[in-house]
């Protein structure tokens, strides 16, 4: 809003088509979806003894700072959360045994 010289609720009412109440309630909806997938992530991991060792993390983050053209890990570290980076790693070793390890099964083709 401050880059196009407009107040908030004029940014949202004319840029995206929402009333700040519309607004709030998306917000609201995203965060109990996101809160509601961290908890499934967690809860997979820990049934299946899924963690990040520090040779993983070290691994991603030499990865990511080659693949952000930072100068050097240091200064990726410097500019991440590596908190939320470590979360993040997790997640996508979730994600990668969930898709190595599902098996679908569909009960009615009509829902398809």
């Amino acid at each position: 809003a401050e880059s196009d010289g407009v107040d908030f609720n004029t940014f949202l009412e004319t840029y995206m088509g929402l009333t700040q109440d519309d607004f709030n309630n998306q917000c609201d909806e995203y965060a109990l979806k996101a809160a509601k997938e961290v908890l499934v992530i967690t809860a997979i991991a820990e049934k299946e003894g899924i963690s990040v060792s520090k040779s993983e993390l070290n691994d991603a983050i030499k990865e990511y700072t080659e693949m952000y053209g930072y100068e050097s890990e240091k200064a990726f570290k410097e500019d991440t959360n590596m908190d939320q980076f470590g979360e993040y790693v997790l997640e996508s070793k979730v994600q990668e045994f969930l898709a190595d390890n599902a098996v679908i099964t569909i009960s009615d083709e009509k829902a398809w």
